[in-house]
């Protein structure tokens, strides 16, 4: 199984086949994890600065 580690200033998102993990709770998508970090509705391949592909909601 493939994983890496992402971090936003202090926070760290463990990149996981099926998902994603932060703080122990485990995402299908960067979104929320964006949203429970800001407050605020982002798209959250945006949110870590990962490029998109041709507008797709999915990392290139």
């Amino acid at each position: 199984m493939h994983q890496s580690r992402e971090t936003w200033e202090d926070t760290q998102v463990r990149v996981l086949e099926d998902g994603f993990e932060h703080q122990g709770e485990r995402f299908t998508s960067l979104s929320p994890i964006a949203r429970r970090i800001t407050g605020t509705a982002w798209s959250g391949p945006k949110f870590f600065g990962l490029r998109l592909d041709r507008g797709k909601d999915r990392p290139a």
